[in-house]
């Protein structure tokens, strides 16, 4: 029971880190690039009672129009109004922009992948002990 536990933890990271890589590399390949600025922050508590913080973000499109969006992440440290973000959007379809960087677009899904083999590793390691 416990191995099969395994394999299932294997299988979800790898399968979740796979899809958001390849899902975040369409993203930048088919997505215009452009820089934003944290326009405004606002708080609340989260479920554990975390002080949260949430921002909007404001950039121009190419065809020179300001757009607002939310960001869709939140964090326990304060944004700082101000600061510039990384946005990517389809020209069709500005206002459904992402943000995100290297570490939001690469690393979080490698780190997932990375967990996902290791634990398959464990795996074949523990079937070969057998």
């Amino acid at each position: 029971m416990d191995l099969l536990v395994l394999a299932g933890f294997c299988i979800l990271f790898l399968a979740v880190g796979l899809i958001l890589l390849i899902k975040n590399n369409r993203l930048i390949k088919n997505s215009i690039k452009t820089t934003g600025e944290i326009v405004e922050v606002s708080d609340y508590r989260s479920m554990n009672n975390t002080k949260m913080y949430s921002s909007k973000i404001e950039f121009k499109t190419i065809k020179n129009e300001t757009l607002i969006i939310a960001n869709p992440s939140s964090s326990s440290i304060r944004p700082k109004i101000g600061a510039r973000v990384s946005i990517y959007y389809n020209e069709l379809e500005p206002d459904k922009a992402k943000t995100g960087g290297l570490f939001t677009l690469f690393v979080v899904p490698s780190i997932l992948i990375a967990v996902g083999v290791l634990a398959l590793l464990v795996l074949l390691f523990v079937l070969g002990g057998q």
